[in-house]
């Protein structure tokens, strides 16, 4: 669960192809293997983070949906931000009643750097 403070990170990374891109080292993201889910996440980075496994997915058209079985979390409480944020949807995002507009960063698969 990233924070405010690293709202405008979390758009350039989901802007982003992994299979062009290692999103770690672009981001500057330590990754940790996790205990019941291989894939690697970057607990560094996020105050809360949580593995999860697919358990369904199917797409539309133009969409796809997974359901998620959370299995594993954890906290980071050094981290002093703690206001999370969340989409509205068209690259707006609010945090604690507060609207960060980042709409000029949602170009799907601009480059990173």
């Amino acid at each position: 669960m990233p924070t405010v403070d690293l709202a405008r990170t979390v758009v350039r990374i989901g802007n982003c192809s992994g299979a062009d891109a290692d999103k770690f080292a672009a981001f500057g993201l330590a990754p940790v293997r996790g205990k019941r889910v291989k894939r690697p996440a970057s607990r560094s980075a996020w105050p809360i983070s949580n593995a999860a496994r697919s358990t369904t997915a199917w797409s539309t058209r133009t969409t796809s949906f997974f359901i998620l079985e959370g299995v594993q979390a954890w906290v980071d409480a050094k981290r002093s931000e703690r206001r999370t944020f969340h989409a509205n949807g068209d690259g707006a995002f609010a945090a604690d009643g507060e609207s960060l507009d980042l709409r000029e960063e949602m170009t799907k698969w601009k480059p990173i750097i």
